[in-house]
């Protein structure tokens, strides 16, 4: 009993924390103001998600193609898939990337290279610090039509992986960024 409570505890937060994440906006700041504790305005929900597809989300990023929705990608030991939701939480479109593992996926990014929206996952958790290699998974953001909102794809081989080891062993990372100007994950 204690550990489906647990679970639906868990869920809820991470329900919470995903609707949150999605909501902030940035106030400009102007050179006067960089000292300002005024950066982002208060969060607002804009939905709450539901969705058992979702249980265990770990990374959110924006769309680029599509305004108004975000990806999300699961924790691991969920499927390896992207979902392209609503920031109403109301469509979702699932993206199987079947020939990926899914060991510890921990955040998502997305970013524009020369006009061309990419999509980063990072494979890169690692709670028990116990992996020798660690992956980043580089793809084309894929162009999908949010009409259809139950329509299932599998991604291409665009997909490029990079595999690597930190040089004085195992680590737990829980986030990535994409400088695109320096060219640096």
């Amino acid at each position: 009993m204690f550990k489906t409570a647990f679970f639906s505890l868990c869920f809820s937060l991470a329900s919470i924390f995903f609707a949150c994440l999605v909501s902030f906006k940035t106030v400009p700041v102007f050179a006067a103001d960089a000292y300002s504790e005024r950066i982002l305005e208060p969060a607002v929900v804009l939905s709450v998600q539901n969705d058992p597809a979702l249980s265990e989300v770990s990374g959110v990023a924006t769309s680029h193609f599509n305004r108004g929705y975000i990806w999300a990608i699961n924790d691991s030991g969920n499927e390896p898939s992207l979902h392209l939701v609503s920031e109403s939480g109301a469509n979702r479109i699932e993206v199987n990337l079947d020939h990926l593992a899914n060991y510890d996926w921990e955040d998502l990014d997305s970013f524009v290279v020369e006009g061309q929206p990419y999509l980063l996952i990072a494979d890169v958790g690692d709670n028990l610090q116990r992996r020798k290699v660690y992956y980043l998974h580089l793809m084309p953001e894929p162009r999908l039509s949010p009409s259809q909102p139950t329509q299932h794809h599998t991604a291409s081989n665009q997909i490029k992986t990079i595999g690597f080891q930190y040089e004085d062993g195992a680590r737990d990372c829980e986030a990535v960024a994409v400088d695109v100007a320096n060219k640096k994950i």
